[in-house]
């Protein structure tokens, strides 16, 4: 993990050096209006200025529970980014659209942060592994093409980078409530830090290094991170069609073979293949627990207290139980 630090270290003070390019305002002047196209980023960009006297609007645009993968804009929405002083965005695949608008505009694109962009080096690519079904419901062979895989928020080392960079965005913006955002980033990642060290601990005395997924896999920075194994029945999350017999029978004798406590699926996921896989073990008397992947909040959920702290930590209770950890 020494190696990841050093390196997120280095691509961090490059990235802060270039600047974010956001427009300059002050709390006597108009609201500032951030746009955010997931939950996880809007949940940092509303906590790093609170308690300042600026309006900062933050706007979330999938905020129905549409998983990204399946996202479609509002003509509404286009108006919303257009107008916007900051936008945040993934910056992959599932945002196809917004890529080729910041590219058509490049006063958008000066005020914009492209997370995979930022993360440079560090992002991983989606993993073959054995076993997995491919988009068109094959097992997956030698023609494979990894991409890159868009989860950057699910690892404690990348979220550190992330809202590192959004707090010289937004003290860009907001130049006056600089020690202000500061002191709210200190105290975010003391919390992230204390977070982290929980999972770490919970890895330390688990009875299982490996995590089963009846499901898509968007957990490839969190297990990277902590050094856990998995096996899963898509790459990623971009899975059209359903697992193969092959698949199916492949994760039966992994549970069977590894004992495993637990088959894990993704938040939305209709746990259908779960139960199939659980049904045909030997025991049949797994859990089935829900890893929340957080590409799919509802506002429904943010109203009602969801944070990207609280959602890790309800994840962490989940990896527990999967690793034998309690």
């Amino acid at each position: 993990m020494k190696w990841l630090k050093l390196t997120a270290a280095l691509l961090l003070t490059a990235v802060l050096l270039a600047g974010c390019g956001a427009k300059i305002k002050t709390a006597e002047t108009d609201t500032v209006s951030v746009v955010c196209t997931i939950f996880p980023q809007y949940d940092w960009v509303r906590i790093l200025p609170e308690g300042t006297s600026a309006n900062v609007e933050v706007t979330l645009l999938s905020d129905n529970g549409t998983d990204i993968h399946s996202y479609q804009p509002s003509v509404q929405d286009m108006a919303v980014i257009e107008e916007s002083d900051l936008l945040v965005y993934i910056g992959g695949d599932s945002e196809d659209w917004l890529l080729e608008m910041v590219e058509e505009d490049e006063a958008l694109s000066e005020r914009s942060v492209n997370l995979l962009e930022l993360m440079g080096e560090l992002v991983l690519k989606e993993e073959e592994k054995e076993g997995m079904t491919d988009e068109i419901g094959h097992v997956h062979d030698e023609d494979f093409e990894a991409e890159d895989d868009e989860h950057v928020w699910l690892s404690f080392e990348n979220v550190h980078i992330l809202c590192e960079e959004l707090a010289e965005c937004l003290i860009e913006l907001l130049p006056e409530e600089e020690p202000l955002i500061r002191a709210n980033l200190e105290t975010y990642e003391e919390q992230i830090d204390a977070l982290e060290a929980e999972y770490a601990q919970a890895v330390g005395v688990a009875q299982y290094d490996t995590l089963l997924f009846g499901d898509r896999f968007p957990f490839r920075y969190l297990t990277e991170e902590f050094g856990l194994d998995y096996y899963a029945a898509f790459a990623g999350c971009n899975a059209d069609a359903e697992a193969s017999f092959e698949t199916i029978v492949f994760l039966i004798e992994k549970m069977d073979e590894l004992d495993l406590p637990a088959i894990l699926i993704i938040d939305g996921s209709d746990a259908k293949l779960a139960e199939t896989i659980r049904k045909n073990t030997q025991s049949a008397d797994q859990e089935i627990l829900t890893l929340n992947s957080m590409q799919a909040v509802s506002w429904d959920e943010v109203e009602a207290g969801a944070t990207w702290l609280g959602l890790m930590e309800e994840n962490l209770q989940v990896l527990k139980t999967a690793l034998g950890s309690e």
